[in-house]
C-alpha cells in the first residue's frame, strides 16, 4: 500500500486484518484505525514523491554540472588545436629560417629530415606508433652532425608528436609508451639546446596530465622565460598559477596571454575566473565578455555573466545571459533554474 495506496486488493486485505475477531461493537474504533491508516500511507505517498523529485533534480544537477565541464573542456580544446596550427605554422616559419642560412648540401639535407618528421606524424595520426617510431629513427640517423640548433629542434618536433599521441590515447599502453618518448626526447632536446621552449612546454603538459603541479609550473615557467610572446606557454602558465593559488601570478600571466593573442578565448575566460577569486568583479565582467565577444556559443562565460549580473542587481542582463545558455543547451539544469531566479528576484 505505500507503492500504491489505491491498489484494491491491498485495501481488501487491510479491512480483512483490522476487522477480523471484533466484536461489532469496536466497529468506530476500527473505522478510526482505517482512517489513520489511510492519512498514514497518504503521506507516505507524498513523501515518495517528494524524495522522488529530489532524486531527479539531484540527478539533474549532476548531469548539468557534468555537461558544463564538458563544455568548457571542448571550448577550450577548440581553441588549443587552433593554436596548436598557428604553432605549427610558426615551427614551419623557424624551419625555413634555419634552412635558409645552410648551404645549399646542408639544406637538402635538413629537408630529408623534416620530411621525415612530417611523415612520422602521419604514421601517429593514424595511430600507427611502431611506424612513426621507425620513421622517426631514421630522421634521427639523418640529421646532418654539428647542427646541435637543429637537431633539438627537431628533437623537439618529435617530443611534441609524441605528446599528442599520448594525449589522444590516455590510460592505453601505446599512450603511456608515448608518453615516456615525449618526456625523453624533450629532455634529450633541452639538453643539446636550452633556449629551446617548446620541449619545456611539453614537459609541463605530461607533468600536468600527471597532476605534478610543481613541475608542470616549472617547466611552463620557463617555457615562458623562453619565449614571452607565446600566448599557450603564457596560458598554461597561468593556469599553474591558479590550480597553485597564486592568483596575482595567474591574473598576470592571463594578462599576458591576451596582450598575445586577444582572439584566444580561454585566456580571456581564465582571466576572469581569477579576477572573480581576487574579488574583482567589474574587471572579471569584462574578460567574461571579451571571451563571449570571441565566441558566442562559450556557454561556461555566459553563464559565468549572467552570475555576476545577478548578484550586481541587473535580473533582466542576468535573464539574457543565461538565456544564451539554453540558447545552446536547452537542458542545462543549472542554467533553468538560475533563470528561474532572476525573473523571480525581477
Amino acid at each position: 500500500m505505500i507503492d500504491n495506496p489505491d491498489d484494491e486488493d491491498a485495501k481488501a486485505l487491510q479491512w480483512q486484518v483490522l476487522t477480523q475477531d471484533r466484536p461489532r461493537g469496536d466497529r468506530g474504533e476500527t473505522d478510526a484505525l482505517i482512517q489513520a491508516q489511510r492519512e498514514l500511507l497518504e503521506e507516505q505517498r507524498r513523501q515518495n514523491q517528494t524524495m522522488a523529485m529530489m532524486n531527479t533534480s539531484y540527478t539533474s544537477q549532476q548531469r548539468s554540472t557534468q555537461d558544463e565541464a564538458l563544455a568548457a573542456a571542448e571550448a577550450e580544446a577548440a581553441a588549443a588545436r587552433r593554436a596548436a596550427a598557428e604553432a605549427e605554422a610558426a615551427r614551419r616559419r623557424a624551419q625555413e629560417e634555419e634552412l635558409a642560412r645552410a648551404s645549399r648540401e646542408l639544406q637538402e639535407l635538413m629537408r630529408r629530415v623534416n620530411d621525415l618528421v612530417n611523415d612520422a606524424k602521419a604514421r601517429l595520426l593514424q595511430d600507427d606508433l611502431a611506424g612513426a617510431d621507425s620513421i622517426f629513427a631514421e630522421a634521427r640517423r639523418a640529421i646532418p652532425p654539428d647542427e646541435s640548433r637543429f637537431e633539438a629542434q627537431k628533437l623537439s618536433d618529435m617530443a611534441d608528436a609524441y605528446y599528442d599521441y599520448s594525449a589522444n590515447n590516455p590510460d592505453t599502453p601505446a599512450g603511456r609508451q608515448a608518453a615516456t618518448r615525449s618526456a625523453e626526447l624533450a629532455n634529450e632536446a633541452i639538453a643539446k639546446d636550452p633556449t629551446q621552449a617548446l620541449p619545456h612546454y611539453t614537459l609541463g603538459r605530461l607533468a600536468r596530465d600527471a597532476r605534478q603541479n610543481d613541475r608542470a609550473l616549472t617547466s611552463f615557467r620557463e617555457a615562458a622565460r623562453l619565449e614571452p610572446n607565446n600566448f599557450l606557454y603564457l596560458h598554461e602558465l597561468g593556469r599553474s598559477l591558479f590550480q597553485a593559488r597564486r592568483f596575482q601570478e595567474a591574473r598576470d600571466a592571463f594578462q599576458s596571454a591576451v596582450r598575445a593573442n586577444p582572439n584566444f578565448e580561454p585566456a580571456w575566460y581564465n582571466l576572469g575566473g581569477t579576477l572573480a577569486a581576487l574579488n574583482r568583479q567589474g574587471e572579471a565582467l569584462e574578460a567574461y565578455r571579451q571571451a563571449v565577444a570571441i565566441r558566442d556559443d562559450y556557454i561556461v562565460a555566459h553563464r559565468e555573466i549572467g552570475r555576476i549580473l545577478l548578484a550586481r542587481g541587473d535580473t533582466m542582463g542576468a535573464i539574457t545571459s543565461f538565456s544564451k545558455v539554453l540558447q545552446y543547451n536547452p537542458n542545462d539544469f543549472s542554467a533553468l533554474v538560475e533563470t528561474a531566479s532572476a525573473h523571480s528576484q525581477a
